[in-house]
């Protein structure tokens, strides 16, 4: 009896590992910069309110994504099971892209608005 229960709980942790690799928590679209030469005064202005939103809202996904890859692995030790490493390679990959996008956006506003301040002088 004590090994059909046994059997029974390992076997719905296996099941159920596909879903804990599947995150909670949902990645923010970066926003389009303007080109700085053929934008206006509004449309950096904007795109600055935008990319200012992505940035927080970016925080909030990493903030997130590293809450959820503890929650994972304190089910799995709740479970007494073993935490898959991929899972966890997979949520920082997540996090890492994000920032990698971060990045690269607020480099594409900060030239947009230089260029577009070159432009007008």
């Amino acid at each position: 009896m004590t090994r059909a229960i046994l059997l029974a709980a390992v076997a719905s942790f296996a099941l159920a590992a596909p879903a804990m690799a599947q995150s909670t928590c949902t990645a923010p679209t970066a926003p389009t910069v303007p080109d700085g030469k053929t934008a206006t005064a509004d449309d950096i202005n904007k795109s600055l309110t935008a990319v200012k939103a992505f940035i927080a809202d970016s925080d909030k996904y990493q903030s997130c994504l590293v809450l959820d890859l503890q929650n994972q692995k304190d089910a799995a030790a709740k479970a007494n099971a073993a935490f898959d490493p991929a899972v966890e390679a997979a949520i920082t990959k997540k996090g890492d892209d994000n920032q990698a996008e971060k990045e690269k956006v607020a480099k594409a506003y900060q030239d947009a608005a230089h260029t577009y301040n070159l432009a007008h002088k």
